[in-house]
Order: C-alpha cells, then structure tokens, then sequence
C-alpha cells in the first residue's frame, strides 16, 4: 500500500509537472491510508526536496501528514494557515494536521504563500553532507563492518556518505519502478573491483548512464540467501 501511494504520487507529478513549479506539495486522495502518509510524505521531500502535505481524505475531517526541509519551520507554517485545519500539531519537521475537504484548496494556497515568503530559492535544492572521498579499491570487509557498528542511523545521526569519482557502469538492469541495479568499476583503474550498487527512484536521464563524474553513495551489506556482499547504495550522482 506504501508503495503503491509513492508510484500513484510520482506518476501524478510527471503527468502534471506544473505541481513541481510550486514551493510546496499539498495533495490529497480518498484512497490514501492515514497511517502510512507520513512515510510517503518523507519518500517525497527526499527525492523533490519541497515541503509537503498529504491528505487522506477517506474520512471526515480529512487526516493529513506532513514534512519539511531544514529552510521552513513546518510548525509555524501551520500555525499561519490554521483558519483552515480543524487541528495540527508537531515540530519543525513533521506535523499531522485535520482538515475538511472543502478547505483543501484554501489551505493549499495559504500554505504555498507562507513557503515563499519564508524560502530562498536555494532552500530547495537539495544539499549532501559528504564524509570523504572514498575509491572502491580501498573498500573492505572491516571497512563495512565499521560502519554498521554506527547503526541506527537516523536524523542525529546520519548514515555516512562518500563520493568516488570516474565510475564506469559495467552492466545494469532496471528493477522495479524506476531502481536501477548496476556493477560499477571506476574508469581511471580497470584492475580495481567492479561493485555492485543500487540506485533507488532513479530519474529518466540516469536510467541508461554509462559514466558518471562522481556518484555519492553509501556503503552496506547487502544480504541474500545466507550470503551477504558489499554494495553501494547511489544517493546521487553528476
């Protein structure tokens, strides 16, 4: 169900890309499960980086999940557009609200005037902390091993990411909807190891990329059938 709301979204905004010419994301659906917005709504700023608000709207008032980026204080911003909720609450980064139905549209515009006067334009693109440059040649078991002692990662404490550069795909497969499943080789050295690597939600133009500039990653086992080996996770690429 998870899923399939994330595909419904996507394929939403590719078929209405106007959506993506707002600061925000404010939509809503009566088939939506209320439970389960608040993980799509993160899936959502993750990979389009505006604040948004999903509603499920098969009850009445509708009930709604919300999240933020580090630029808007997603509790304020509520707080300017509460003539239109029933009820909200939260913190800086996620917040659930109530609505009436009839109110959607009201709120929408409220909420997307209250981001542009708070943002920049610059608060919508979407910034990676990187650890360190990282060549495949030197990655290792005690390496992975080090970093899951690290685990859980989470908002204070953030799974490392590294940045190897001159990455050859050796062969790929798409996956799913829109992942992508690579071996990877970095081109300045063919001796080295060819990695294996997934890149989740991939956009059009990097489904069929032979090379990259740099990849940002992060570094995991990947366990299947009692078996576990390195893989790279590609949170980004150029």
């Amino acid at each position: 169900m998870k899923k399939k709301t994330l595909v419904d979204i996507e394929r939403t905004l590719e078929i209405n890309p106007s959506l993506l010419r707002r600061h925000s994301l404010v939509l809503a659906d009566s088939q939506w499960h209320a439970g389960l917005i608040g993980i799509v709504a993160t899936r959502i700023v993750e990979k389009f980086h505006r604040p948004t608000v999903l509603i499920a709207t098969g009850n009445h008032p509708g009930t709604g999940s919300a999240r933020s980026v580090p630029a808007l204080n997603l509790y304020e911003a509520l707080a300017a557009c509460s003539s239109y909720l029933e009820s909200f609450g939260g913190h800086a980064m996620a917040a659930g609200l109530k609505i009436h139905e009839k109110n959607i549209d009201a709120f929408q515009q409220q909420f997307e005037n209250v981001v542009q006067q708070t943002c920049r334009p610059e608060d919508f693109t979407l910034r990676l902390r990187i650890d360190r440059d990282l060549d495949f040649d030197v990655i290792s078991t005690d390496l992975i091993n080090e970093l899951q002692t690290l685990a859980p990662f989470g908002a204070g404490n953030p799974e490392p990411l590294f940045r190897a550069g001159n990455v050859t795909v050796v062969s790929s497969q798409i996956v799913g909807h829109h992942h992508r499943r690579m071996m990877l080789r970095q081109s300045w050295a063919p001796n080295a190891p060819v990695l294996s690597a997934i890149h989740f939600n991939v956009e059009d133009t990097a489904l069929r990329k032979k090379d990259f500039a740099d990849i940002v990653f992060k570094l995991r086992w990947n366990r299947w059938n009692n078996r576990k080996t390195a893989q790279i996770v590609v949170a980004d690429w150029q």
